[in-house]
């Protein structure tokens, strides 16, 4: 909104929304959400896929089963359940949870903006970002 009225639109267009998802991703307010991704994929390809397939699950909870099958038939990933127990620990940002009645099966993030920004940041490991959007996007038109 703001984009729009600083240009004098009283509607908003695209390019604007398309400015602003990319001014969050690279403004200085995104420097948290970027440590912690760096804490979550450190120097782990697999941890950063499996970030990436969660953070690309459009509701809130979201089921383990269909992220470690995308995972595994996709991007052949076939340790997911270690990288997302990794993704609840502190020493890896602590950026999913497993809510309090569940005791398997589904996660949550723990901030729903970092969630959003995990989907709009380039990947680390060059590609990921393209290969994991692909593999859930074919995925998601099986499902459908």
């Amino acid at each position: 909104m703001i984009e729009a009225d600083r240009h004098g639109y009283n509607t908003i267009q695209r390019a604007h929304v398309d400015n602003a998802i990319e001014g969050i991703v690279d403004s200085r307010l995104a420097q948290q959400f970027s440590d912690m991704y760096q804490a979550a994929v450190r120097d782990s390809l697999a941890r950063e896929q499996t970030l990436r397939v969660f953070a690309h699950w459009t509701d809130p909870d979201i089921p383990t089963g269909e992220v470690y099958k995308i995972l595994k038939n996709s991007l052949g990933v076939s340790s997911s359940s270690t990288h997302r127990g990794q993704l609840c620990k502190p020493e890896f940002g602590d950026v999913l949870f497993v809510p309090g009645i569940q005791k398997r099966g589904l996660v949550r993030f723990r901030n729903e903006m970092f969630k959003a920004y995990v989907r709009m940041r380039p990947s680390i490991y060059t590609g990921v970002d393209e290969v994991v959007r692909d593999a859930y996007s074919v995925w998601n038109e099986g499902a459908a």
